[in-house]
């Protein structure tokens, strides 16, 4: 008769998805959603998050992160899931932050602004 040896099970990766792209405002917190992340095999997962796009996956843990940017620009944020087996995946969101009505106004906006009020000051006044 033949030998027999034991075939291990296939663990298939899993999937991460941190849905975005996500858009919000300067100072306000946007919640970071990884729900439609999964295991092929249905193992439960690790949620790890790297928010300060520094490589490392320590800045928050969970199926939801919550982070404030207090900048207004473009940010990249990475999410890896880790199944029972250790097979991982990773997935980048992009994070737009705007200024959401604040006014910015040009450095030279002030002096304008001043120039124009003595010159109205001046047409008011009645000698």
């Amino acid at each position: 008769m033949g030998t027999s040896a034991a075939i291990a099970p296939i663990n298939y990766p899993p999937v991460a998805d941190a849905n975005g792209p996500y858009e919000g405002c300067v100072g306000s917190t946007i919640t970071l959603d990884a729900t439609g992340s999964y295991d092929p095999d249905g193992y439960p997962l690790t949620y790890e998050w790297d928010l300060d796009n520094d490589g490392e996956y320590d800045d928050a843990t969970g199926m939801y992160a919550y982070y404030t940017w207090n900048s207004v620009g473009t940010y990249d944020v990475g999410l890896r899931v880790t199944d029972n087996s250790g097979a991982c995946d990773i997935y980048v969101a992009r994070v737009i932050i705007n200024n959401c009505g604040i006014p910015e106004f040009p450095a030279i906006a002030l002096p304008v602004v001043a120039i124009l009020g003595l010159a109205l000051f001046f047409q008011r006044r009645k000698d």
